[in-house]
Order: C-alpha cells, then sequence, then structure tokens
C-alpha cells in the first residue's frame, strides 16, 4: 500500500504523467468510507501549496476505485503534486507528494511573411532563458545565416535574403 491513513481511506496508488501539453495525475483506493472527494494541490517549493481542482469521491465502497485529474496549465519547471483526501464530516489527510516535470515546450518561433520578397524577420520567445541558436540554410543545405548563442527570453532578427528559393530556419534551444 502507498499508505493506510487514520481516516478510512485506503490509497493505495498515487502517480503522474508529463505530456506536451498537461500533466495527468492518477490515484486509487482500495477501500473508501465517508468519502467526500480530493483536492488536487500544486507547489513550485513543495512548501506553500494551491487547490486547484477537486474530484469527488465515492463515498462508502469496498471495491478499489481509480481516479485521474489532467493539471492543463501545468508549470513550465519541476512541479509537486499531492491530495487532500476529504471525509463528509470535514476530516481530511494529505496524500504523499509526487514530483513532475513538465514536458511542456514553452518556446515559441515565428518566421514571417512567408512567402516574401526578400525581408524575412525571425521571433523567438524563450521565456526560460535557455541557449539558443538560429541557423537559416538554403534548400541545398549552404549555411545563409547564423546567430550568435543567446539567452534572451525574447530575440528578434531581420534578414535580407538575396536568392529567391525555399530556405530553412533551424532553431536549437538548450542541449
Amino acid at each position: 500500500d502507498l499508505f493506510i491513513g487514520l481516516l478510512p481511506v485506503t490509497l493505495t496508488q498515487f502517480e503522474g504523467y508529463a505530456t506536451p501539453d498537461e500533466v495527468a495525475l492518477y490515484w486509487t483506493t482500495a477501500t473508501e468510507k465517508n468519502n467526500e472527494g480530493f483536492e488536487v494541490q500544486r507547489s513550485e517549493d513543495a512548501a506553500t501549496w494551491r487547490t486547484f481542482g477537486f474530484v469527488q469521491g465515492n463515498g462508502t465502497t469496498n471495491s478499489p476505485q481509480h481516479y485521474q485529474y489532467q493539471d492543463s496549465q501545468p508549470l513550465q519547471a519541476l512541479a509537486y503534486y499531492r491530495l487532500k483526501q476529504i471525509d463528509y464530516d470535514g476530516q481530511y489527510e494529505y496524500s504523499p507528494t509526487i514530483a513532475i516535470q513538465s514536458k511542456a515546450n514553452p518556446v515559441s518561433i515565428a518566421v514571417f511573411p512567408s512567402p516574401s520578397k526578400g525581408k524575412v524577420e525571425i521571433k523567438v520567445a524563450n521565456p526560460q532563458q535557455d541557449k539558443l541558436s538560429i541557423k537559416v540554410m538554403s534548400s541545398t543545405g549552404n549555411l545563409v545565416w547564423e546567430s550568435d548563442l543567446v539567452t534572451d527570453s525574447r530575440y528578434n532578427q531581420v534578414l535580407h535574403l538575396k536568392n529567391t528559393g525555399l530556405y530553412i530556419v533551424h532553431v536549437q534551444v538548450g542541449d
């Protein structure tokens, strides 16, 4: 068992998985007695917690119950999650804490106009200020332009391309 609480709910599983869009949390109870439900809580530092969701419990049952909750706006860093299980009479107990690293990529890239008449603007939003480099190559693989290695949160570059053709913009963020 994950833990057997003093309250009449036995939590046997609590885990989560990060996808590029969300963090999915799953948990299972073996038995429940007077279980009103679960507050889903999140923290950046495992000390200050904020409730951002609630999942209704199944009252009283002796059969395993499976629950899930999706954090559709996960932190862009390591986040800590826990459950606050609440009984109908207001008593509560906390689950163990789990840590999940978000897989969301907060970097956004814009290249415009496309097609263009030679003047092209490249904008990159890099809120985590990760290492960033940009290369522009011709369709034949020749390097046309390359940025310095930067860690700016916003990067903007205007290029004046002389030859008509197809260009490939390669942006590398972090490793």
